[in-house]
């Protein structure tokens, strides 16, 4: 399965660009490291660092948060020689195809993006991080719905990523 084959994503991703995780803007890389290797058990916890401490789950305050942030900077350079080949699409897609795209999740009928609502503040004021594009037919995201919430409340474009195999 791809993302390319997906039957409402494929067409505004088949042109779009394509670079290995090493040269990613830095919120790409910090979101591909986060959802591989802290909220996942893949890439460095799949590789038994030693040294990585996060995997399997968010972390629960927002001290861990900053933790975690500043392990994802500090090991940055290390995901990049470990990972660095991989390829990975980006983009930047209007909010509003990405809601319509969403109306067509099977997985996800009952979810509702209210534009203009208040915005959540819990965790950055403005998101920079891309969406995770998912390869599944049934849902448009794999990761990144709290942030796709947000991009839609601000009415901005949102940043997308995706796993090129």
């Amino acid at each position: 399965m791809s993302v390319y084959g997906h039957p409402r994503l494929s067409s505004l991703i088949r042109h779009q660009a394509i670079l290995p995780f090493r040269d990613l803007p830095v919120e790409y890389q910090d979101a591909l490291i986060h959802y591989m290797s802290v909220d996942g058990a893949a890439w460095a916890v799949a590789d038994g660092w030693q040294d990585w401490k996060w995997g399997d789950g968010k972390p629960s305050t927002m001290k861990m948060r900053a933790e975690v942030m500043e392990d994802i900077a500090k090991f940055r350079h290390r995901f990049v020689n470990e990972y660095g080949d991989k390829k990975f699409g980006l983009a930047t897609l209007p909010y509003q195809t990405l809601i319509d795209c969403v109306n067509g999740d099977e997985a996800l009928e009952n979810r509702q993006y209210i534009v203009g609502e208040e915005p959540s503040t819990q965790e950055y004021e403005t998101p920079t991080w891309p969406v995770i594009l998912s390869e599944f037919h049934d849902e448009t995201f794999q990761d990144g719905w709290n942030r796709f919430r947000e991009y839609c409340v601000r009415q901005m474009d949102v940043p997308v990523t995706w796993y090129v195999d």
